[in-house]
């Protein structure tokens, strides 16, 4: 979705067209703010953007929801939001990993000591949800009528810093917007590029030097017939920990140009570090076909469609040490709606991440507005509003 820039001045701009900011962006022009959403790629969406091949749309995700409250509760309030259904029955479903010549239950990773372990653990739980709409749908949603301008390949390469506040950002090297509140959304690691020198205390942005998250490398396939019939999440690896585990399950079967096809997504996760390594990359790529095949032996050679998706940062769990996680030190017009700041993962850690930052927000406003406007004691002592008190 592209439009063009009506006017130059915003109530709030936010970096980045993932889940996190087009939900952020929804709440806001809901409260009737004037909202623009930048986003560097060609189309919105982030790590949920459409991942049409050839005719074929694969799904973003593997579509894991663990079935516990503090996931489930923010996934309820975008439903709330969008009007839409989107969480199925709970139901319990293991997990399977290949072990001595066979799919088996899985049970653990026994003495292998992956790098990743606290990211895989998220995916081992029996306890879950079915989704009866796909995330990429929800930012289809998002993006229907939306009263909020999103613009495509626009970069933010600068967001400018002035008598102790963001006052405006830089767009592809060149055009500046101005702004009273700013949102980012994008990678963390982005921030020490973009944020200039006198808007950040030294020691953090030492500690944004030293973020690191993880990068996954998905691979989509589209297989010609029926591989399988299991619709448990695959857990895969070899003897040794030189690659890190390889997860992955298989669709419901479907028709695609007159055949039947089963589509399958697979994922394994490397060091950001290596997020550039090409050799890594390829090796990693690999090793997630070896993992497949060693299960399902036709599977990687009858193949109609293959996607590859490298994402940078797409988990992983960031402490900052920032005294409001949400917001950079000392700067209040300035908000990280990042799910990598979140103990959470997955689909619902984005939804979160704006509930939070929008809820922070809303907050300050409000204690602004009573600093501007402070009520008499005796307004206290009558008031029957109970939040008001002494």
């Amino acid at each position: 979705m592209t439009t063009s820039i009506k006017k130059s001045n915003y109530d709030v701009i936010i970096t980045g067209a993932g889940l996190s900011g087009l939900i952020a962006a929804k709440y806001l022009s809901q409260m009737g703010k004037k909202v623009l959403v930048l986003e560097a790629r060609d189309t919105a969406g982030g790590n949920l953007r459409n991942l049409s091949t050839k005719g074929f749309s694969f799904r973003t995700t593997l579509e894991f929801v663990p079935d516990y409250k503090e996931y489930i509760e923010p996934i309820e309030r975008l439903e709330q939001l969008l009007q839409l259904k989107i969480l199925g029955p709970p139901k319990d479903i293991t997990p399977k990993t290949f072990k001595s010549s066979e799919l088996r239950e899985f049970l653990g990773f026994g003495d292998l000591k992956f790098q990743s372990l606290d990211e895989i653990q998220w995916y081992t739980q029996t306890k879950i949800r079915e989704l009866l709409i796909s995330p990429e749908k929800w930012v289809e949603t998002l993006l229907t009528h939306a009263d909020f301008e999103c613009l495509t390949l626009h970069e933010v390469t600068r967001y400018n810093f002035t008598d102790g506040r963001f006052d405006s950002i830089t767009v592809n090297g060149s055009k500046v917007l101005h702004a009273d509140q700013f949102i980012h959304t994008a990678p963390v690691s982005l921030l020490n590029t973009l944020i200039p020198d006198e808007a950040i205390k030294p020691k953090d942005r030492t500690r944004l030097a030293k973020t690191q998250g993880w990068t996954s490398v998905c691979l989509h396939l589209l297989h010609r017939g029926i591989v399988s019939n299991e619709d448990c999440l695959h857990i895969l690896m070899g003897s040794n920990t030189d690659f890190e585990p390889c997860l992955g399950r298989f669709f419901t079967p479907t028709q695609f140009n007159g055949e039947t096809v089963q589509e399958s997504q697979w994922m394994s996760l490397m060091n950001d570090e290596h997020a550039e390594d090409m050799e890594f990359l390829g090796a990693t790529l690999r090793n997630i076909k070896k993992q497949i095949k060693r299960v399902y032996d036709s599977a990687v050679e009858n193949v109609l469609i293959e996607k590859i998706v490298v994402t940078l940062q797409s988990q992983g769990f960031m402490d900052l040490k920032f005294k409001n996680p949400l917001q950079l030190n000392g700067v209040e017009n300035f908000w990280l709606a990042s799910p990598l700041i979140l103990e959470q993962r997955g689909v619902g850690a984005s939804v979160q991440a704006a509930d939070q930052v929008i809820a922070a927000m809303m907050e300050l406003s409000s204690l602004t507005e009573r600093a501007k406007h402070p009520i008499e004691a005796s307004e206290l002592i009558n008031s029957e509003d109970p939040e008001l008190t002494l």
